[in-house]
């Protein structure tokens, strides 16, 4: 089983605040300890306010590659993950942030169309 890592602490070597990085099994390792979080498969539930409206999946994905396609690579993960700080300070005001998590999963179904994108 492998587990999911958001690093949320500066001092993890060769990795920034925001990555996510995967591991075998449910035990943290020793150099991720007091450094992050372990990301769940839960989504959290909101009771938006009255009359909000809420996006699409698809305008979120669409919105995320837009986003990514402007995104120098030093901005994305060895692992070819768009830093979800970075994508949303691209974001204009009253625009939902993304997280982490919702990164995770619009990213599969847009990553190599984005790649392609940015040549």
């Amino acid at each position: 089983m492998k587990t999911k890592f958001e690093i949320t602490k500066k001092g993890v070597e060769g990795r920034k605040v925001g990555d996510v990085v995967e591991f075998e099994g449910e035990k943290v390792p020793g150099f991720l300890l007091n450094k992050g979080r372990v990301l769940t498969e839960r989504v959290a539930v909101t009771n938006p306010a009255t009359g909000a409206v809420q996006d699409s999946a698809q305008e979120r994905q669409a919105l995320l590659a837009e986003a990514a396609k402007v995104l120098d690579d030093e901005h994305f993960s060895a692992e070819g993950v768009p830093d979800v700080r970075e994508i949303n300070a691209l974001l204009d005001e009253g625009v939902a942030k993304f997280s982490a998590a919702e990164r995770d999963q619009l990213w599969p179904g847009i990553a190599d169309a984005v790649k392609a994108d940015r040549g």
